[in-house]
């Protein structure tokens, strides 16, 4: 999985092409994909169109100003591509993440990959809290004001990640 502008920020067309891994190799054609957007408030998941060119598909997002982070998945015939992980690009701006950019990325693992799941896309990643919680930590080091509106989920994720001590040190 590979897009151009390397460092994309809101409001630019982005070009993604994307190889299907072995794990896809003998399946039926017809891979399909999946993308959620997200902005500092919300997110959406939606299906995406490709085009196929031999053995990659490319497409086309074109984001808006207030986006922060784009999430994309890849599954054919129940497969979910990348360990079940998917891709994600966090917008940036002046070479730095865009604010609110790493708690899109936290909400997927703790949101957009149980729809993935609900829906049988996503079949056998147990790490979602950990990803979510290291997702989180980053957004919390780019911007530090955030831990005023993220503490309660970052102190219910410690825990749930078996940090206890962490989270009652913060409390």
């Amino acid at each position: 999985f590979f897009y151009s502008p390397a460092n994309p920020k809101p409001g630019d067309l982005i070009t993604f092409t994307y190889i299907p891994s072995k794990l896809f190799k003998g399946k039926p054609a017809g891979i399909e994909a999946i993308i959620s957007i997200s902005t500092a408030t919300n997110s959406s998941i939606d299906n995406i169109r490709l085009r196929k060119y031999g053995n990659r598909y490319t497409g086309n997002i074109q984001t808006q100003p207030g986006d922060c982070f784009i999430y994309f998945g890849f599954f054919n015939n129940g497969l979910f591509d990348n360990d079940d992980k998917g891709y994600h690009i966090i917008l940036k701006e002046n070479n730095r993440p865009v604010k609110w950019a790493y708690w899109g990325l936290s909400k997927y693992w703790l949101e957009g990959f149980q729809w993935l799941k609900d829906n049988n896309v996503a079949q056998k990643n147990s790490a979602s809290k950990a990803l979510a919680l290291n997702a989180l930590s980053e957004e919390i080091d780019n911007n530090p004001e955030a831990i005023d509106v993220l503490f309660d989920t970052y102190i219910s994720l410690l825990k749930k990640n078996g940090r206890v001590d962490t989270a009652k040190e913060l409390i």
